[in-house]
């Protein structure tokens, strides 16, 4: 149950995470994009995060050089799935 609570938390917020994650790509990468609109609010919040977290492991490898998903944590800082 506590994890279909931080997925609801992770969808209410996905503007907010949508949006952290244009900026960060768009710091790392001018040329980052374009970002595709998506089914759902949150899946187009984690595309972008995807990309920005790809982004920052292809220019910062030794800081970002992790999984994916710990170079998401990385973007979030760890803030993505967290309790409600």
């Amino acid at each position: 149950m506590r994890e279909v609570c931080e997925l609801r938390r992770a969808a209410a917020r996905a503007a907010f995470w949508r949006r952290h994650g244009v900026i960060y790509a768009y710091r790392l990468s001018p040329d980052t994009g374009p970002f595709l609109p998506r089914a759902t609010e949150l899946a187009e919040a984690l595309d972008i995060l995807g990309e920005a977290a790809r982004v920052a492991q292809e220019r910062h490898a030794d800081w970002a050089a992790t999984d994916p998903w710990g170079a998401v944590t990385l973007v979030t800082g760890g803030r993505l799935l967290v309790p409600a």
